[in-house]
């Protein structure tokens, strides 16, 4: 099988390299839209006869002949998907290989107007990175959050500025967390995604109260609460119970919050962060906790 697939891949690569020989009197130019065509189909074959660095060849190939043909979507997704093979094979080299791809991706599909699949890349190059590069993870997710149209109801865009928050509190640069927040709460008030706007005005309050700020937090808890049924969710009386500790320095009030159930539906580093959240004065943060006299917009939780 993978024999046969070797062969058809070289069979469809030669008819392309004919395709894209000089020009003669019987051709004027190269046939781009065959070469195109047939490199593609090759670079399938070398996949699945397990040749990925021919598979990637052919499809960065089959790219430059869809820039001649002045098609930079499918010039993109040739891009792409050539990253996604290299991303596959697990090395370092072919790791950063694939990033330059997914960003030539993400530049041709910004040429195409198609903003979509700029983020969508942008997007799972994050969540790829979430783990392994947290700093980098960010990067892109940000880069993403930041084409967001947030007058569209759109699953995709939810999911980018929840796992942007994510990285965001994981590394402690609550500032950016808190300006993402910020895009992510006008687009729920727009699209009427009222489930969601009610746990990012409680995660609002979490950082807020972690920056020090409890007047700005108290003054923002009471416009939510003008604002549809708000005040009548557990998120409110959660956000009310916590400003209210932080005002007082009431360490067993904050224990007793972090002890309830009020963020148990938020984003995943959201509710860790808040419920290791000490009051200054406690004792020192261990492992997994942090004070909030203490954050610095560059800590992770390897230095917590």
């Amino acid at each position: 099988m993978k024999a046969m697939k070797a062969a058809s891949a070289r069979e469809k690569l030669a008819i392309a390299e004919k395709a894209l020989a000089k020009k003669s009197f019987f051709r004027p130019a190269p046939d781009y839209y065959t070469a195109e065509s047939k490199l593609k189909a090759a670079a399938l074959d070398f996949k699945l006869c397990g040749e990925l660095n021919n598979a990637i060849d052919a499809l960065t190939r089959a790219a430059g002949c869809a820039i001649h043909n002045k098609d930079h979507f499918v010039a993109a997704s040739h891009f792409e998907n050539a990253a996604n093979i290299a991303r596959d094979k697990r090395t370092p080299e072919d790791e950063k290989r694939a990033l330059k791809l997914f960003d030539r991706a993400c530049e041709l599909y910004n040429q195409s107007h198609n903003v979509a699949g700029t983020i969508g890349v942008k997007y799972r190059v994050g969540r790829s990175l979430y783990d392994k590069d947290p700093e980098k993870s960010a990067t892109y997710l940000l880069e993403a959050s930041k084409l967001i149209d947030i007058t569209r109801n759109d699953s995709l865009n939810i999911d980018v500025f929840a796992l942007t928050m994510n990285v965001l509190v994981r590394l402690r640069r609550l500032p950016d967390a808190l300006e993402v927040l910020q895009r992510f709460t006008d687009m729920c008030k727009r699209v009427g995604r009222r489930d969601q706007l009610f746990k990012n005005n409680l995660t609002r309050t979490i950082l807020m109260c972690a920056m020090g700020d409890f007047a700005g937090a108290n003054e923002k808890f009471m416009d939510d609460i003008q604002v549809g049924d708000y005040l009548k969710q557990t998120e409110a009386a959660t956000a009310e119970d916590l400003i209210e500790a932080f005002s007082k320095h009431d360490a067993a009030k904050l224990k007793q919050v972090q002890a309830g159930r009020g963020f148990r539906f938020l984003e995943n580093e959201v509710a860790k962060f808040a419920v290791a959240l000490k009051m200054d004065g406690d004792a020192p943060p261990t492992s997994g906790s942090v004070s909030y006299t203490h954050l610095r917009a560059h800590e992770t939780e390897a230095d917590l």
